[in-house]
Formats: C-alpha cells, structure tokens, sequence
C-alpha cells in the first residue's frame, strides 16, 4: 500500500492542481471548478446579464457540469497513471465520476488576454461605453 500511496502522491506532484474550466457556447459565461465540482471562479461577461436570471443560473449550471466532468476526467487520468485501473475504482467510489457525453461538444477555451493596467479605461478592455445598462449609480 506504501508503494500505491507514494507513486499517487508522486503523480499528483506532477500533475498541479487539477482544475477544470469551461464556457458557454457564446462565451459569455466560464465556470472554473476543482475535482468533484467545488467552484473556484464564474466569470460573466456583460452579454451574460442581458438574458435574466433563469437564463443565467440555467447556463452556469450546465457550464459548472461540464467543468466538473472535465476536471474529474483529469483526476481519473492521474489516477490512472499511478494505480492503473484501481485508481479509476477509487475515484468512482468517492462519487467523483464523469459523464463523457458532456466533454464531447465542448468547444476550445478562448485564448486567454493580459489584463489592462490598473486605472485603465473601459475601452482598453473591449467595452462599448455606449452598451452599458443604466443603474442607479450610472444615468445616461
């Protein structure tokens, strides 16, 4: 058991946090999650508020899902190089399992930009002044 443990122990050194992310298919909304599906990040675009909150919470579920489904893929891999087919058997057990048809349709992540300089403008960030809502703190 001593020499399962330490390859384990070994494979997840090498491995790095195991994190899964995924977008909606129009990008407005990415949902970064840990093994087993605790969410780590959502980022929502201003595209994302336009459709109201069913809509929204709808589309962050089903994103959290497949980004649950690629991080557990990506345990079971590490899993799977240090114990071979027990490895699967464990992480199975711990209800960490995954549904494949959910990684089929998943598009590429959108390449990620550096961040503007602090202070920056809105149009240094791609935004359109023009599209903002009016709320109470900003009136046109």
């Amino acid at each position: 058991m001593s020499e399962q443990r330490h390859r384990l122990e070994a494979a997840l050194a090498a491995a790095g946090p195991i994190i899964g992310t995924a977008s909606g298919d129009d990008g407005a909304v990415t949902v970064e999650v840990e093994v087993g599906g605790r969410i780590r990040a959502v980022r929502l675009t201003r595209h994302a508020l336009r459709y109201g909150g069913k809509f929204l919470a709808d589309t962050v579920l089903s994103v959290a899902a497949k980004a649950t489904a690629k991080a557990n893929q990506r345990a079971h891999q590490v899993y799977a190089q240090a114990l071979g087919s027990r490895g699967e058997s464990y992480l199975d057990q711990l209800g960490l399992s995954y549904d494949p048809a959910q990684l089929a349709d998943e598009p590429a992540p959108p390449p990620r930009r550096a961040p503007a300089a602090p202070g920056g403008t809105a149009n240094e960030y791609g935004d359109d002044p023009a599209d903002y809502p009016e709320t109470w703190m900003r009136r046109r």
